[in-house]
């Protein structure tokens, strides 16, 4: 048996199950969470890989198009490098090409732009046309659903890493996005601050990956509960929170247009 082989034997025999469907299927392939698509130049954290069966891992294939584009969204152009440019076109290629309706909802009218920075009392760059500030439109459906989807799958992946548990088909995931601007207005919750304590390292080929993904956790003693806060580049941040036994305060109940999320693992 080839190396290749042997390792593969190895992990689905060290992990049997799907950690994405509740276990209900034995896990048939590796599955990087988060999307190779997301980093630059497709390379993800070391250690990162989970199991999944067939299903669960072309689950989210389109919703990681969405996901790698607003991943790269920074609120200033100038630190990005040629090849990170490069592939935000691409992303924004890919988004195009397969969501076209969303893609073209994103602009935001000038007038748009203008109550965007009254409201946050934000002040417009001289000399930049109101049609050059960087405000796009991800409060529609498909971006919403996109990123439900993905934070279901990310907390599932997170939560069997961090317990070694699966998550049980009666398990729910909660989640709450923030972009940019929020988190930078300091809206996530301190109390979600004052508890997610613990950092992983997070490389490959000791190349530390932090500025791109990085994430914070706690874990309940008896592994029932797990809290995550997750930022993606300067784009936006997710907060997770995985209770084996649906018990979850009511600041987690789903709420789509404040970007509040409750789902369960996958059924197929």
């Amino acid at each position: 048996m080839g190396m290749s082989k042997l390792r593969r034997a190895q992990f689905f025999s060290a992990h049997p199950w799907c950690c994405f469907c509740g276990g209900r299927a034995p896990a048939t392939t590796e599955d990087h969470i988060p999307g190779r698509a997301i980093f630059d130049s497709r390379n993800w954290p070391e250690g990162y890989n989970f199991p999944a069966c067939d299903a669960c891992n072309g689950l989210t294939r389109f919703d990681e198009i969405i996901i790698a584009m607003i991943s790269r969204i920074r609120s200033r152009g100038d630190l990005t490098t040629d090849q990170q440019d490069l592939e935000m076109r691409r992303a924004m290629d890919g988004v195009r090409n397969n969501f076209p309706d969303a893609y073209k909802a994103m602009r935001v009218s000038a007038n748009d732009v203008r109550r965007f920075l009254k409201n946050t009392g934000r002040e417009k760059p001289a000399g930049t046309p109101l049609s050059d500030v960087p405000v796009i439109q991800l409060a529609q459906p498909a971006f919403l659903l996109a990123i439900k989807t993905f934070a279901t799958k990310l907390f599932c992946a997170l939560h069997y890493k961090h317990t070694g548990e699966v998550v049980p088909p009666t398990g729910v995931v909660a989640s709450w996005f923030f972009s940019n601007v929020q988190v930078f207005d300091g809206k996530i919750p301190e109390t979600i601050l004052s508890i997610v304590q613990s950092r992983p390292a997070l490389v490959r080929s000791n190349n530390d990956l932090h500025d791109q993904f990085s994430y914070q956790f706690t874990v309940a003693a008896e592994k029932t509960t797990s809290v995550y806060l997750c930022s993606f580049r300067e784009s936006f941040a997710l907060i997770g929170m995985v209770s084996t036994i649906d018990d979850l305060p009511a600041d987690f109940d789903e709420d789509i247009n404040h970007g509040k999320f409750r789902s369960a693992p996958f059924r197929h």
